[in-house]
């Protein structure tokens, strides 16, 4: 059938193009990095409002927001290289989620960090993902990891 797949919320008039290409402002897409990547030149706040739109009237008071979720609501003016390893994967969470995106890639994003960390940025990590509901692929190696916040779970060999 010519007719095209229903992929809520991208209107159907793009999928009619050939090649099909989305542009990355209209994906709906979160991604966080085993280092979380953040841009060193712009502060904490500005790092997680980077994917808002800069008319957004509620820009301020999602960062504002994001910053209390992750437990750093002073940290706004700072910069990445005042943060410590496990704070800069909270921003980077944060601004992966500031959009809202229908999915979020997490590709190892706690192995840098140690145990003790890891876990609690986990704990944090599903908590917030459940709470705003946000469809989740989570790439680790940590089987505690995955135990700990997969509903499902695939196993890839080797």
């Amino acid at each position: 059938s010519d007719s095209p797949v229903d992929f809520t919320p991208f209107h159907p008039q793009i999928l009619r193009r050939r090649p099909f290409s989305l542009p990355p402002e209209k994906r709906s897409l979160g991604f966080v990095s085993q280092g979380g990547d953040l841009f060193p030149h712009l502060t904490v706040a500005k790092n997680i409002a980077y994917g808002l739109r800069r008319n957004n009237k509620n820009r301020r008071a999602r960062v504002n927001e994001l910053l209390e979720a992750i437990g750093l609501p002073q940290m706004g003016k700072r910069y990445p290289s005042e943060l410590s390893g496990g704070e800069a994967q909270r921003v980077a969470l944060a601004r992966s989620l500031a959009p809202a995106p229908n999915l979020l890639l997490l590709d190892e994003p706690f192995s840098s960090l140690d145990r003790e960390l890891r876990e609690r940025l986990r704990d944090l990590t599903i908590q917030l993902l459940q709470d705003t509901g946000t469809t989740t692929l989570f790439v680790t190696h940590h089987k505690e990891d995955a135990l700990a916040s997969g509903d499902r779970i695939i196993r890839m060999g080797e």
